[in-house]
């Protein structure tokens, strides 16, 4: 009871695990000073500290390897810090939480598997997870593993490409949350949504969800949070050409998901910086974030995150003219993303490769119109894709059409690409000054 009035990961526990609960005669008996490490822990690792949460969930999780919620939490944490002894740790948490009858813990530690799997790029087995994960939490009345369950759904329909889809769950999600109270998980769902807003060129709705989800986040004293709100802040910030803005939020962030030992933002936020230096003309400054960003990427196996790391890469060598070289990196991102796997990136990368190929000094037409045939209906507003169409035009003696197809590259009302933007108009002088002559 004392922990429940001055700690709310101690009061966490409490109300949803509580191991001390009279069960079945397979409970493990679990050490009373692993509730402290277990408390310390998991506040921290609430509060976005997963670099100072670690050696108390490790603690716990050793001391007690049938208490399926510490290790669960290790586990999770294990993720955040982006070392590959998460699954084998979400196994033991899965195994223990079965074999102690916890369907509680049962349910966190599928969730935790269905991110795992997400993580490596395996959208099939992830849904399974998770949706075995959301039947449980209903069938045991789990209010918080329900709005998970819907939140993660939504974010694997956006990996998919599938925003209305996405956009259903996460307001599930967010309605849940509000019935329940709970601030983290509004929190969570008020971000994907204005995600979702941010893609559609929404930058004014974005930016509101984005400044409320920041305000939250420091009200909870949540150090993660606080770097993704300030990340996303800045993400608008360079869509709307706000460069001295943007550049202060995501050198912030990055600040602080290092702090933290947050390895998945650390990547995003120095590919950021990366798009972000090219934008203001220092492309040497770009290959050295981008390289930093496929390095760290490398190492935590993510392939999908390695994949779009891998494709801003790729397009340095593109600027360089090196288009062997960039065949070969936007040939990795195709390896790297399975068949339905963020399509939009597998898109730009195979228009990407497709103008390298008319852009060399002998190139098969029929391969270029081959690659352009297997994008999306949904690629075609795509700034590379008009990119790539408008160097074929203009090598097989079109420059009219291929100043039209730039034209609706420069335009981009969704603001995919703005980093193309000085690069797309110096490609429109070339081209105007050759239909001149």
């Amino acid at each position: 009871m004392p922990y429940a009035l001055v700690d709310p990961a101690a009061h966490d526990l409490l109300r949803k695990v509580d191991p001390l609960r009279s069960r079945s005669v397979q409970d493990p008996e679990v050490p009373p000073g692993v509730f402290a490490s277990y408390a310390n822990g998991k506040a921290r690792f609430l509060k976005g500290d997963f670099r100072g949460s670690e050696p108390f969930l490790r603690e716990a999780a050793l001391r007690a390897p049938g208490f399926s919620s510490a290790v669960s939490a290790y586990a999770a944490c294990l993720r955040r810090l982006g070392e590959d002894q998460a699954l084998p740790v979400a196994n033991w948490a899965l195994m223990s939480a079965r074999a102690t009858g916890d369907r509680w813990a049962e349910g966190r530690a599928l969730g935790l598997k269905a991110y795992l799997a997400k993580d490596l790029g395996d959208l099939d087995e992830a849904q399974r997870l998770r949706e075995a994960a959301l039947s449980l939490a209903q069938a045991t009345g789990d209010r918080d593993g329900e709005t998970l369950g819907y939140n993660h759904l939504g974010l694997i329909a956006a990996e998919r490409g599938r925003d209305e889809e996405a956009k259903a769950f996460y307001e599930r999600s967010l309605s849940l949350s509000q019935q329940t109270g709970d601030q983290f998980y509004i929190s969570l769902a008020q971000n994907n949504l204005a995600n979702l807003a941010q893609k559609r060129g929404d930058l004014a709705g974005a930016n509101h969800l984005y400044r409320t989800n920041l305000d939250l986040q420091r009200g909870l004293g949540n150090r993660w949070g606080e770097a993704l709100a300030l990340n996303n802040l800045g993400v608008t910030a360079l869509m709307a050409q706000d460069h001295s803005g943007a550049e202060a939020l995501f050198t912030k962030a990055l600040a602080l998901r290092e702090s933290v030992g947050d390895k998945v933002g650390q990547i995003t936020c120095l590919r950021n910086l990366g798009l972000l230096a090219l934008m203001k003309g220092q492309p040497s400054d770009s290959g050295e974030f981008h390289g930093r960003a496929l390095a760290l990427a490398q190492k935590t196996g993510l392939r999908t995150i390695e994949a779009e790391c891998q494709f801003y890469v790729a397009e340095l060598a593109r600027l360089r003219r090196h288009f062997d070289l960039a065949r070969a990196g936007y040939q990795k991102v195709l390896d790297l993303l399975p068949e339905g796997v963020t399509p939009e990136v597998r898109g730009n990368a195979e228009a990407a490769l497709a103008e390298c190929l008319v852009r060399l000094s002998r190139f098969d037409s029929r391969e270029f119109e081959r690659r352009v045939a297997r994008l999306r209906p949904a690629d075609s507003d795509s700034p590379y894709v008009h990119r790539a169409k408008a160097w074929y035009s203009f090598q097989t003696g079109q420059p009219a059409a291929a100043l039209a197809e730039l034209d609706q590259a420069l335009n981009d009302p969704r603001r995919q690409a703005p980093e193309l933007q000085a690069e797309l108009v110096q490609t429109r002088t070339q081209f105007q000054a050759q239909l001149l002559n």
